[in-house]
């Protein structure tokens, strides 16, 4: 095997990794060169090893944080953030309904785990997450209209109002209880959504900082409708 040496100062006295490294470039010469700043040797370069032993360090570290970090995406009933219950985002757009996300086609965006049906509305979604981001994060509509978010997961209830996603968690008494709540009450939708966005600002901060804390699959709010 032909490897490229990566030019190193050797020292005398040096850390036991320099003098591994000088160890094996001297036993490279002794086997010969083919061509110059070419070696035959038997055993692995040491730099390129290092080198991607620390990438998959930083990958794993970056990975980390993007989903574990405080978001303020909906990942209510989760423990691996996974956004919005598992539903697909781009679906409720294509099939004007609520459909769950399969596993294989997943992708992280501001800090959550989101899942598709297909690879075509993943693909949908990267080419444009703005689209199809639900308002406020996918938290539900009527609890941020009331400045909270719901410990409940969310029943699959939604709006597309001006092009904005709006979706709701499962009601007290009914699986569509807090959609109606948003449209029937608080002086109605128009008045529900202004206060909602005069909320979030505060709401997103919070979230982030982790002062607000979303629950669980271990303690979110099970309702006899899930």
């Amino acid at each position: 095997m032909h490897v490229k040496l990566w030019p190193l100062r050797l020292r005398e006295a040096g850390s036991v990794s320099d003098r591994r490294r000088s160890s094996c470039i001297q036993s490279a010469v002794q086997a010969g060169s083919t061509r110059p700043g070419t070696y035959t040797y038997s055993s692995i370069n040491f730099r390129e090893y290092e080198l991607k032993k620390l990438f998959a360090a930083v990958l794993t570290l970056l990975f980390s944080t993007v989903l574990f970090a405080g978001t303020f995406v909906n990942t209510t009933g989760s423990d691996d953030n996974t956004a919005i219950s598992g539903y697909d985002p781009v679906a409720f757009y294509s099939e004007k309904k609520a459909v769950f996300g399969k596993p294989e086609f997943a992708v992280a965006h501001m800090g959550a785990k989101w899942v598709f049906a297909s690879l075509e509305n993943l693909k949908l979604f990267q080419d444009n997450p703005d689209k199809y981001m639900p308002a406020w994060g996918g938290q539900c509509a009527w609890c941020v209209s009331e400045n909270c978010i719901s410990p409940k997961k969310l029943s699959g209830s939604f709006d597309i109002i001006e092009g904005k996603l709006y979706l709701y968690a499962h009601g007290n008494n009914s699986r569509d209880g807090a959609r109606t709540g948003f449209w029937q009450s608080g002086g109605g939708v128009s008045r529900r959504i202004a206060e909602g966005n005069s909320y979030w600002a505060d709401i997103e901060k919070k979230l982030v900082n982790d002062q607000l804390v979303q629950r669980n699959a271990s303690n979110y709010r099970k309702t006899q409708f899930d």
